[in-house]
């Protein structure tokens, strides 16, 4: 069986970070994402790390546990940091998973207030 791929773009604007996901995200991808997401806590003057889940295809438990394990580390560092784009099988993932309000609002994100 062949593995889907997984992969992250990132453009960086004015403080802001934005890792676009591309394919599958779970247990066997997680690690891509936890790196990106800990080098764009790295970035001089960040202000919001946004995660665009548009050409997101999947998403498993362990892609949830590390979108917000994600949000708990740029909270900690004082970045805000929110989920973009997530399409109707994500968004329907999210909302059953009760994380996407959570991982949508800013409102308890430093700087967002």
């Amino acid at each position: 069986m062949t593995e889907p791929g997984f992969s992250l773009v990132r453009h960086t604007t004015d403080g802001v970070v934005r890792l676009a996901l591309h394919g599958e995200l779970d247990r066997d991808t997680t690690a891509a994402l936890d790196d990106g997401i800990h080098d764009a806590l790295n970035t001089d003057r960040l202000a919001e790390l946004v995660i665009d889940l548009d050409a997101l295809a999947f998403l498993g438990a362990a892609g949830i546990t590390a979108l917000l394990q994600g949000r708990q580390h740029a909270t900690r560092q004082g970045a805000a940091y929110r989920i973009s784009n997530p399409h109707d099988f994500i968004q329907t993932v999210l909302q059953i998973s009760g994380t996407l309000d959570t991982l949508t609002d800013t409102t308890g994100d430093p700087g967002m207030n």
